[in-house]
């Protein structure tokens, strides 16, 4: 697929970090619209077209405006008042940006490079311990997960923070799979600033949303499998 960024667009963004705020935004809104938001909109757009291709996850957006973070800061609790993000993100997954707790396929593109991320980041106490549940009662399902071909080549394992005890309904259980310990189930990777422009930087996007498919899948059944 053709890569629709530019070189403008990681010029606009260097620029923007050196004049972030609202006049000189303002002043170069249009060349913002041009440069930066039409073709990340476009990326978008074919890894969302992608994503519904594959399937297996259901409650996909069918507009990939729905999938993209805007750019302004929310800054009201904020000690850095900057008023813009210095990068173009983007999640795909249910509900889009909307969707607070259930695994997607985030990423996000600024002057350091690329973030991908996706798994369980924020999960509200009800439905962590319900994941714990799930997993301390199919194990397998999680260890069939993590041991994916793909998803081991280019995510290696699941991250967060954890907790120093466990309710004792899940202490066996943690014995053979520690993870039951995080209070969040994420992964992540990161590509160099340089493949933002690389002509097959889409088929890459692509690669890693099918890395992450199983895992992200599982993790949504572990949080919607009431028991």
């Amino acid at each position: 697929m053709t890569n629709p960024l530019t070189s403008d667009l990681l010029q606009y963004l260097g620029e923007l970090s050196l004049n972030n705020n609202r006049d000189w935004f303002q002043a170069n809104k249009s060349r913002y619209e041009k440069v930066a938001k039409a073709p990340f909109l476009e990326l978008v757009g074919m890894l969302l077209d992608h994503a519904h291709a594959v399937g297996g996850m259901e409650g996909l957006p069918d507009d990939p405006k729905s999938c993209v973070f805007r750019i302004n800061r929310d800054v009201r609790f904020s000690k850095d008042k900057r008023p813009y993000k210095e990068n173009l993100a983007a999640l795909i997954g249910i509900g889009g940006t909307k969707s607070k707790e259930l695994p997607g396929f985030y990423f996000h593109i600024g002057l350091e490079g690329v973030w991908i991320g996706g798994g369980a980041y924020f999960m509200e106490p009800a439905t962590l311990k319900q994941v714990r549940q799930f997993f301390s009662e199919q194990p397998a399902k999680l260890s069939e997960a993590l041991y994916d071909a793909a998803f081991k080549k280019y995510f290696g394992n699941l991250q967060g923070e954890k907790n120093k005890r466990l309710d004792a309904e899940f202490q066996q259980a943690a014995e053979t799979q520690p993870l039951l310990y995080n209070k969040q189930l994420f992964f992540s990777e990161e590509l160099p600033v340089e493949q933002v422009l690389d002509t097959a930087f889409v088929d890459q996007l692509t690669t890693l949303y099918d890395a992450s498919l199983h895992m992200n899948l599982t993790l949504l059944q572990a949080m919607t499998t009431r028991p």
